[in-house]
């Protein structure tokens, strides 16, 4: 069974404001006959362990955007409706819960949906099968030690960008239903060596820079895009950029929809002109390096540095939650 200290370092790294209630999820597991780190996975694929809700300590989607009064109170009436409304009825797996918590019917990645959580439930060093319920259903297989780490998994502990960067990358193949580690941690190695190179050159006396340093590559180069959501170069608009008035009222907007946490990619080569921000979200002021044409990214997070550089077909951010549906902005700036 998963410990209280295990899913509190667990939410400390993933920075969540759920970090240190570890006894409350496993004594809500304990009450219920639900596995804790259950619930604090499909937080993670539902709110980013509580970074993104859409109602009052409810980092689950319960309800939905149903408000609770505390995180205490959150964690323990999603674990009984979990063990109520799923366990009972033999839904036992993420594969399983899917097709009933999230389903493909109201516009759900079901196969994301399942993986990402299968991935959280593995970092957590659980297998995701319930524990005995009070109502006396069959016990759960034991739980074996949690495997000591391997070199990729030391190194994605989320404590630097450099780590920060190849756990989402991983989390991205993992949504598409494969991880190349082999390669993930060949980027991850040469991403270190340049960040030893930029340490060694403070060393130096800094030159005076209008923009931010970038903490990785100057170029972001291209990322696996499998599943990612590509912009296109010219596209139809439906509606203005509310706040911003370079259009003059022309409608040369448009929303393309996606799901959270989905790599935004775009077709040409430009650098990162300033960060914005969104009503809901992040925003990105883009530039073309061969036109000169300016573009206008909303509803994003995760975003690549200010003043940074990136290829055609580079992920550059990710979706980030929206009431209406996860979705880029997309806008050029005439």
């Amino acid at each position: 069974m998963t410990t209280p200290q295990q899913i509190d370092g667990f939410l400390t790294k993933k920075g969540s404001p759920m970090a240190g209630l570890g006894h409350v999820f496993v004594g809500a597991g304990k009450k219920y006959g639900v596995d804790p780190a259950l619930v604090v996975a499909i937080s993670g694929i539902e709110s980013s362990f509580g970074k993104h809700i859409l109602g009052d300590h409810n980092a689950w989607g319960w309800g939905p955007g149903k408000p609770f009064s505390s995180w205490e109170e959150g964690i323990s009436r999603v674990t009984q409706g979990l063990s109520q409304g799923y366990i009972r009825e033999g839904l036992t797996s993420p594969d399983q819960i899917v097709r009933k918590y999230a389903p493909a019917g109201d516009g759900n990645d079901e196969k994301r949906w399942a993986s990402v959580v299968n991935q959280f439930l593995g970092e957590l060093g659980s297998r995701g099968a319930p524990r005995r319920s009070p109502a006396g259903t069959s016990p759960s297989p034991a739980v074996g030690a949690t495997p000591p780490p391997s070199p990729v998994s030391a190194l994605l502990d989320g404590s630097d960008p450099i780590a920060a960067m190849a756990r989402d990358n991983l989390a991205e193949t993992a949504r598409n239903g494969h991880v190349d580690a082999d390669r993930q941690l060949s980027r991850l190695v040469g991403a270190a060596t340049q960040q030893a190179e930029a340490a060694q050159k403070q060393t130096l006396p800094m030159q005076q820079s209008l923009v931010p340093p970038v903490p990785r590559s100057s170029v972001a180069n291209p990322a696996p895009t499998r599943g990612a959501l590509k912009l296109p170069l010219h596209w139809q608009g439906t509606h203005v950029t509310d706040g911003l008035d370079w259009n003059h009222g022309d409608q040369t907007a448009r929303d393309f929809m996606g799901h959270v946490g989905q790599a935004v990619v775009v077709p040409f080569s430009g650098v990162v002109e300033r960060w914005g921000s969104a009503q809901q979200g992040e925003a990105m002021y883009l530039r073309d390096l061969q036109t000169g044409r300016r573009y206008w990214l909303g509803h994003v997070e995760d975003r690549i540095p200010e003043g940074a550089n990136f290829r055609a077909g580079s992920v550059i951010a990710r979706l980030a939650p929206h009431s209406n549906g996860a979705h880029a902005h997309w806008d050029v700036m005439e």
